[in-house]
């Protein structure tokens, strides 16, 4: 543990929880990639756990809608649950590095695809029919790598939420990633316990951002919102890219 290992967690977590308080998503997929280039990607997803967690136990209850307009995306939820145990177990015997390549490439074509076709909405009935399958390989990708964003970020987008309930869908969604991780990592020992300490003090540039993050996104209209959003996802790639050049 080194003094710009401890630096490079404090500004990565700013970066990440800005970015989500802006966007609902980036906290893991900025804080994955810095953490491991001074690290291995076990220790950063390691880090990456508390400080997501946090943020997104804050941003999960919608701030200008009923509680109860998440509850239809529970089975998303729950796909993401399971398979984020799969991607954890794997992570003790599977290398990363093409699954960010795989995500990165995914995360280009789903980003750029919503650009070139802005009025794009998947209908109501098709959602669970893509929806678990998408949610399935995030969930995978959320075990190996805290990445579940990239994968499962343009599918919601899709869905032309409004941007406060997308915000509390996204973090539903990543708390399901999350809570499995966590237990998985502890239980299979694939990191050293310690760091869920190092995790928690990160927490706190973590939430700093996200503060700043969210009276930003305030000052945004619905559609700046969502080329925020789709830029986050470009910037994601091409440091997934970079992570697994390296």
């Amino acid at each position: 543990m080194t003094f710009l290992l401890i630096t490079t967690i404090g500004v990565a977590c700013l970066l990440g929880g800005l970015l989500k308080g802006i966007s609902g998503s980036g906290l893991p997929s900025v804080v994955v990639p810095l953490v491991a280039l001074q690290s291995d990607v076990p220790t950063a997803v390691a880090i990456a756990q508390i400080p997501t967690l946090a943020i997104n136990l804050v941003q999960a209850w919608p701030r200008a809608h009923p509680a109860r307009s998440v509850l239809p995306h529970w089975p998303i939820a729950a796909t993401l649950f399971v398979a984020t145990l799969i991607g954890v177990s794997l992570l003790r015997v599977a290398p990363p590095t093409i699954l960010l390549l795989i995500v990165a490439g995914l995360t280009t074509f789903a980003a750029m695809f919503l650009v070139l076709v802005p009025s794009f909405v998947l209908p109501k009935r098709l959602r669970l029919t893509v929806g678990v399958p998408i949610a399935s390989v995030a969930g995978v990708s959320a075990g190996l790598a805290s990445l579940a964003g990239p994968i499962l970020v343009p599918y919601l987008l899709a869905l032309r939420l409004p941007k406060d309930l997308f915000i509390s869908v996204v973090s539903l969604c990543y708390l399901a990633c999350i809570v499995p991780t966590i237990g998985a990592f502890l239980y299979w020992n694939v990191v050293d316990p310690r760091l869920f300490i190092l995790s928690g003090v990160a927490v706190l540039p973590a939430l700093l951002g996200m503060w700043v993050g969210n009276r930003m996104r305030d000052r945004i209209d619905e559609r700046r919102f969502r080329y925020v959003v789709l830029t986050v996802l470009v910037g994601t790639a091409a440091l997934l890219v970079g992570k697994a050049m390296s």
